[in-house]
């Protein structure tokens, strides 16, 4: 016996399902995702490359510290010259 599936009433019809919203990220998801991938490449970089890599994990570790105390961070000014929406954070 096997497994039947049956499909949404919908679609079964002939009608069609709506498009699924775009996702845009703002300044604040996009800043935590720049961060973290320079966190991950630095620590394979120090890992395989050279342990001087690992400064580099410590500078965007301090960067993350002291932008959240003073909302300054020099990589949303470059987000945001390239066109990326604002969030709430980095207004």
């Amino acid at each position: 016996m096997g497994i039947i599936r049956k499909l949404p009433e919908t679609r079964r019809r002939g009608r069609s399902r709506k498009p699924a919203k775009e996702i845009k990220m703002a300044l604040d998801r996009m800043i935590l995702v720049f961060a973290g991938l320079m966190i991950l490449i630095s620590v394979a970089l120090g890992v395989y490359v050279s342990p001087y890599w690992h400064l580099l994990t410590v500078f965007v570790g301090l960067n993350l510290i002291q932008s959240s105390f003073t909302g300054f961070c020099p990589a949303a000014i470059v987000f945001r010259k390239l066109g990326v929406k604002p969030g709430c954070a980095f207004n």
